[in-house]
């Protein structure tokens, strides 16, 4: 019975994380600094995943979003017409020699942990608390103002 609550409990954990995901890739890109680079926005969440205007007793999950700052690396900055590599081009990696790294304007790092502890004050940073969380990283993406010349 336990493995099943804890099952359900990660099943809803991802579901939040994949909910918020697609909330700050609809976002306007220039707000996304708003969701706290340094500490972090904390959300709350009921049984079902459904989020809550404020901590609660109905809080069963708590979320914190980073929005981190612009320091996604590019390796290379090709087109997307000079990205086909015929068969006398080889594709460089990016510790080959030549490869200039540019820091893209156009995506961020976001990283979404997320507690089955209905802990107001839950301490994310904290190594004792590691297992209770799940952590998501992945790169958003600012697809609206891109220009292909």
């Amino acid at each position: 019975l336990e493995g099943m609550r804890k099952s359900s409990a990660k099943s809803m954990q991802r579901r939040i994380a994949q909910n918020i995901i697609g909330e700050l890739m609809l976002n306007d890109w220039d707000r996304l600094h708003l969701f706290g680079s340094k500490t972090g926005e904390l959300r709350y969440f009921d049984s079902q995943g459904i989020p809550l205007e404020e901590y609660s007793d109905q809080t069963v999950f708590t979320a914190r979003i980073k929005v981190l700052p612009r320091d996604v690396n590019l390796d290379q900055n090709l087109s997307l017409e000079s990205a086909e590599i015929s068969e006398s081009q080889n594709y460089k990696l990016p510790d080959d020699e030549g490869i200039e790294k540019t820091t893209s304007q156009h995506a961020r790092r976001v990283i979404i942990e997320v507690t089955d502890v209905p802990l107001k004050e839950f301490d994310f940073d904290d190594p004792a608390n590691r297992k209770r969380i799940l952590r998501v990283g992945t790169v958003v993406a600012n697809l609206n103002d891109v220009r292909f010349e």
